[in-house]
């Protein structure tokens, strides 16, 4: 015969202590219990091999417990750390999270909150895939479902939104390339249709107008946020009769993406083109020449966020929504240097 499901009933019984203050320490409400009882609790659960059943429970008490996170790329290693972070604060207040990839589609992106919706998920974390319009969010804020932006907004939506100062980091990384002496430097734009890469292209004009003037069309390429999309504009910025004596790439992988022309091009860095990029991976140090970049705090982006959805789902009295914005900064390393002569456009 197959042995019996243990209960919360068996719990109850080898521990002396009441089923309500059991399942308050099994959803780790604060305050349930003395630090002896849950200790007490925790270790019966673990002898016996008791483990509650979450479908059950949420039909009695109208929640899942379960938090949805839809993410835009979830092969950059930015998002992963973003991910952790947001993992580790779900997990540890006893809550479970589902996952999904929107891969910088609305379209793809709107279905996978419904079926969030549709499995009852107490809350939901969106990047926002871009400028979409908060009427595309609206069949989700219509059912009351407690929603965080994670990386980026959505203007006119009244939720909180967690992001970087894009801005400011992006102009302070310009004036810095300014500083050295570089007067031509190129920009490797991200998609126009996201605010977050939007902020980071108005940072850059915004400190080349302010120290010369104006911008020279031709430096500015607009990318994809891909190696791929990095190595096109890139290459098409080496091909001009005289090539940028700096490159900013706005993102980590469209920097490994320039990497690759500047060396496919036979072209050295920094003494030929010096190199700077947005979002510092854990390889950028080790690299050869080591990289500098705008380090984004991408772990605590997705605790604070996930905090943020935690506080929602806990609090009764509900603060007004609001932008809260993280600081990026600029970490200095060896590839990027004062400009030196060199010679044109390679050819190919």
């Amino acid at each position: 015969m197959k042995n019996k499901p243990v209960t919360m009933n068996d719990v109850a019984e080898k521990t002396g202590v009441s089923k309500t203050t059991i399942s308050r320490i099994i959803n780790q409400i604060p305050n349930a219990a003395s630090k002896e009882t849950v200790e007490r609790v925790l270790k019966a659960i673990d002898e016996l091999g008791y483990y509650p059943n979450q479908v059950a429970a949420s039909l009695k008490r109208t929640t899942t417990r379960t938090i949805g996170l839809v993410m835009g790329d979830i092969e950059n290693p930015f998002f992963g750390l973003m991910i952790k972070g947001v993992e580790e604060v779900v997990r540890s207040s006893g809550y479970s999270l589902i996952l999904a990839n929107s891969n910088y589609d609305d379209a793809l992106e709107h279905d996978l909150c419904m079926l969030m919706l549709s499995k009852q998920v107490d809350a939901i974390l969106i990047a926002p895939s871009g400028f979409s319009s908060c009427k595309q969010y609206a069949p989700i804020l219509d059912r009351q479902t407690h929603v965080v932006f994670i990386d980026n907004y959505v203007p006119g939506c009244n939720v909180d939104s967690v992001i970087v100062n894009n801005y400011e980091a992006s102009k302070e990384a310009c004036d810095y390339l300014i500083s050295l002496g570089h007067k031509k430097i190129a920009f490797i734009a991200g998609p126009a249709n996201r605010i977050s890469s939007d902020q980071r292209t108005k940072g850059f004009v915004g400190a080349m107008e302010e120290e010369f003037g104006s911008l020279e069309p031709s430096l500015l390429k607009r990318g994809d946020h891909t190696i791929a999309g990095g190595y096109r504009c890139m290459a098409e910025l080496l091909q001009q009769p005289e090539i940028p004596t700096a490159v900013f790439a706005s993102n980590n992988l469209m920097t490994v993406g320039a990497l690759g022309a500047i060396k496919d091009a036979g072209l050295s860095i920094p003494s030929d083109i010096s190199i700077l990029g947005f979002d510092d991976m854990y390889w950028y140090s080790i690299n050869q020449p080591s990289l500098t970049a705008v380090d984004q705090p991408a772990y605590e982006i997705g605790q604070t966020a996930a905090k943020r959805v935690v506080m929602r789902l806990r609090n009764k009295k509900q603060p007004s929504p609001e932008v809260i914005e993280l600081k990026a900064k600029l970490i200095v390393r060896d590839s990027t240097a004062p400009p030196q002569p060199h010679r044109n456009a390679p050819k190919t």
